[in-house]
């Protein structure tokens, strides 16, 4: 966890630097990639997880995004339209491994609808996992229970053919997928979302059950009202009726 220290401004009171938290979170999120270049647009994704202020800091789209790490560049190297950690090439060319960087693809065009469902097949297992072991799975557990799985999704093998690839995927995904190193968890909002369906699931047939056992039938409500609006053989128009 980075903190952000207070700066003290003329006055003698505290204020937070707000560029240096912006530049703190970027950091983190580029260095849960490893040694990767990381596309522009993925890294802007992550903007929507950070404080209002850190979003406004950070540009309100790509181009200002971009100019924002660019005039950081003792901290960010953006080449074409990725970006990777100074620190990261340094650490490289001091061990002699540059070979060993690469670059995250960026997001593959597929059916809409086979993607959403892998997306949820993967959300749906996190969950399940987390709840039974911890609040964070390694990506090599998660990797072999969806491998287990009788039927895979249909967009499976497309993306994901070792564990590097599913964390390259989970990244993609980072609005719903967090990943920490080699562990990933749901984030807050989506664990608070399942959670909440979950709750709701078994309920729901018993709710319905009740509803139709406590709810008389159209044919009922229609008898009761013709028995309510039918007069009453002793009287007519509001008076006794008298026999001869």
């Amino acid at each position: 966890v980075l903190l952000t220290p207070l700066t003290s401004d003329h006055d003698g009171s505290t204020v937070r630097d707000y560029t240096k938290e912006t530049i703190e979170f970027f950091t983190e999120k580029l260095n849960s990639y490893g040694v990767s270049e990381v596309p522009l647009k993925s890294l802007f994704g992550h903007r929507s997880q950070a404080s209002s202020e850190v979003r406004h800091v950070s540009g309100q789209n790509v181009k200002e995004f971009r100019e924002f790490l660019e005039t950081h560049s003792s901290i960010f190297v953006v080449r074409d339209d990725y970006v990777v950690l100074k620190s990261v090439l340094d650490q490289l060319e001091q061990d002699g491994h540059n070979d060993q960087l690469r670059r995250m693809p960026e997001e593959i065009q597929h059916d809409p609808y086979l993607m959403q469902q892998l997306v949820q097949d993967l959300e749906d297992k996190v969950y399940c996992l987390t709840e039974t072991y911890s609040n964070k799975i390694s990506i090599d557990l998660l990797y072999n229970a969806m491998q287990s799985k009788e039927q895979l999704p249909a967009l499976w093998n497309d993306f994901i053919k070792v564990p590097t690839d599913l964390i390259t995927f989970l990244h993609m995904n980072s609005r719903i997928f967090l990943v920490q190193g080699q562990m990933v968890s749901l984030t807050n909002e989506r664990l608070t979302v399942l959670r909440d369906k979950k709750q709701l699931e078994p309920n729901q047939y018993s709710s319905q059950s009740q509803i139709q056992q406590q709810s008389p039938s159209r044919k009922e409500q229609q008898q009761q009202v013709t028995v309510a609006t039918l007069p009453s053989p002793s009287s007519s128009n509001g008076r006794v009726a008298r026999t001869s």
